[in-house]
């Protein structure tokens, strides 16, 4: 491997200063300079005797300053293959992080939220009724579920349906075991499926008087 650069010690230049011939020193400048630079032995055959000498002394110098900088070219090279896989998890790290920091800011947005809670004169229920309804969203704000606006206004409007239906009591007491029930919403159904008598309308009144003129007539053609 030919080498740009390399380090020449004060000790080659002391042992080559001590070569007698100009041309003798050199021949030592050219060994050393071209063995540290190409890798390349020289020909030792072909320069003088103190030369080839003093070269001789410096190649052990020389080798280890080649595996030194070859060395270094490689870990060089590892770090940057290295470096990526690092940056990248270091990445990933800074984007877990803000997304936890995200998380925090809405939780506690969520937190300090205070949901607005209807008046018995907006939801024109009766006492018992409304304790349910005020007994209820605290329940929510407890398990961190409170109501936005547009949901607390379905969920009057359901109440006061079912209230029109089966009746406040009916209602209020179904609101009650949801909660005892550890419930996160209020199942209406269970009003139909408990048995739940629907509140006599004048429909259903005029239905039961014609049920009951039916019968009587019955009775009377009966021998």
């Amino acid at each position: 491997m030919e080498r740009s650069q390399f380090t020449f010690y004060a000790s080659f230049f002391q042992s080559i200063s001590r070569i007698k011939k100009k041309a003798d020193r050199c021949d030592a400048y050219d060994a050393i300079c071209g063995y540290a630079l190409t890798g390349e032995l020289p020909n030792l055959d072909s320069i003088a005797e103190s030369a080839a000498i003093v070269f001789d002394l410096s190649k052990p110098n020389l080798d280890a300053s080649r595996r030194k900088a070859e060395s270094g070219k490689a870990g060089g090279k590892r770090k940057q293959t290295e470096s990526k896989p690092e940056a990248n998890r270091k990445q990933e790290e800074t984007v877990r992080e803000k997304e936890k920091e995200k998380e925090k800011e809405l939780e506690k947005e969520k937190e300090s939220y205070s949901p607005p809670t209807p008046s018995p004169g907006e939801t024109g229920f009766g006492k018992e009724l409304q304790s349910a309804l005020d007994e209820w969203l605290a329940y929510k704000r407890e398990r961190r579920e409170p109501y936005r606006q547009t949901g607390l206004q379905s969920l009057v409007s359901e109440i006061r349906n079912n209230a029109a239906r089966y009746g406040e009591t009916a209602v209020a007491e179904l609101i009650r075991y949801c909660m005892a029930c550890n419930w996160r919403g209020i199942i209406f159904d269970r009003l139909k499926k408990s048995g739940g008598k629907e509140k006599p309308t004048a429909q259903s009144m005029n239905d039961e008087t014609w049920k009951y003129i039916r019968e009587m007539y019955q009775h009377k053609e009966e021998p």
